[in-house]
């Protein structure tokens, strides 16, 4: 018994429906393992998410005077045109005449570094502001131990009004990333101009430098200078990209206003990639942008102004407006042999599987499924009621009755009673 060795027994049958039945199974799982898993999906190379850092600022597109088409940045260059429209001409201004489905508000031209307030990796673009002018109402200095206050401001009547033009302002973006594990980094400036991928048809077709008329589409972005190359894009085309409405549509969760009027939340997705299906991992990584809208939710801050130094009066700005959010996704690849192998020999594991089918297939839903369970099970009692030589002697005359029923393989199992 110590040098026993124990293997299997295979029962080779003969079947040209269940033989092509498998092997059209196994065909199907090594496409699938080669093709789909190990080329198109790149389970041979390890992967890793990139970290990154984002760099924002906001700009009125402009015309260098004297010029047609020479883009400037206002309002650090002098002589930048800007073209601006008259608050009568904005259909969401109180100058406006014309009817309305959403409440008018007077309108303001700020410049972009006014109606902007930039974070870490977000940044407010503000479409409407309600401004407080506030006196102190709780004194500081000797003697303001000596009141009991009952609150710390007062505050004159607000005034509400939208941000014109805000629609047709650029956002300009700077980003680079990095992989500490794998050691691959890339940035905006130095990898090919990524794209904005739009998945709504009305920005496909009206939007110039789309790839194509209808979703989901690429749409190129302006770039700053030769020098620098970063990608500018209009706040209207990302808005439209992931909603297919404007800043004019109603709002989900407040009766008569527009999203003009709470703000929206917008984020957009950075896409890294050093990897092409069926090529691998290729020397310049490329990215795309995405943008996807929040729906159900407003965007708003708080900024205030002092006006006097010992912050006794201020102005309080309430700041409803896009939220932009930035996230870097994708993936960076490079070959690794550990994860080639895991992948491999997980990927082979489904072979087993065209066995189990075929099997189940033959012993469940054939005619000849009690044949194929007489050859794959061999039932053998131990012990003084039944030998095993008995067994497969009745099994034998049972064949002999039908020749077309006998099994492919015998096995003689007098051997076990010894």
């Amino acid at each position: 018994m110590l040098y026993n060795y124990n293997t299997p027994i295979y029962a080779r049958v003969h079947s040209r429906k269940l033989g092509l039945l498998r092997w059209s199974l196994v065909a199907l799982i090594l496409v699938y393992i080669l093709f789909w898993s190990m080329l198109y999906k790149g389970g041979y190379l390890k992967e890793e998410a990139p970290i990154g850092t984002v760099r924002f600022s906001v700009q009125h597109a402009g015309v260098r005077a004297g010029t047609k088409d020479t883009p400037c940045h206002d309002p650090f260059e002098p002589g930048c045109h800007l073209a601006l429209h008259l608050p009568k001409e904005l259909p969401y201004c109180v100058q406006n005449a014309a009817p309305r489905v959403h409440k008018k508000f007077p309108c303001r031209h700020l410049d972009a570094t006014e109606s902007t307030t930039v974070f870490e990796k977000s940044l407010l673009i503000a479409t409407r502001i309600t401004e407080y002018t506030q006196q102190r109402a709780c004194p500081w200095g000797k003697n303001g131990g000596d009141k009991r206050c009952s609150g710390i401001w007062t505050s004159n009547a607000p005034t509400t009004f939208f941000v014109a033009d805000v629609d047709d302002v650029n956002l300009v973006l700077d980003h680079a990333i990095d992989t500490p594990t794998l050691g691959v980094t890339a940035a905006s400036r130095t990898s090919p101009q990524g794209s904005l991928v739009s998945t709504d048809d009305a920005t496909c077709a009206s939007t110039p430098g789309a790839d194509r008329p209808w979703s989901p589409c690429k749409i190129l972005p302006n770039t700053t200078s030769e020098r620098s190359g970063l990608d500018v894009l209009r706040l209207s085309t990302l808005i439209r990209s992931a909603t297919g409405i404007g800043l004019d549509t109603a709002t989900t969760f407040a009766s008569n206003h527009s999203l003009r009027y709470t703000g929206m939340v917008l984020v957009i997705l950075i896409e890294y990639s050093n990897f092409v299906p069926f090529f691998g991992v290729v020397q310049n990584t490329t990215y795309n942008y995405r943008v996807s809208f929040i729906r159900g939710t407003g965007a708003k801050i708080l900024e205030q102004e002092y006006l006097n130094s010992d912050h006794s009066r201020r102005i309080l700005q309430k700041r409803h407006g896009v939220l932009l959010a930035v996230k870097f996704s994708g993936a960076l690849r490079q070959f690794d042999w550990s994860v080639c192998l895991i992948t491999l020999t997980t990927s082979l594991a489904l072979l087993a599987v065209a066995t189990t089918v075929v099997d189940a297939l033959a012993m469940y839903m054939l005619k000849e499924s009690r044949e194929f369970d007489k050859v794959k099970y061999i039932d053998v009692k131990l012990g003084s009621e039944v030998s095993a030589g008995q067994t497969w002697k009745a099994r034998k005359g049972e064949e002999a009755e039908d020749d077309e029923d006998a099994p492919l393989i015998r096995r003689n199992l007098s051997s076990l009673n010894a």
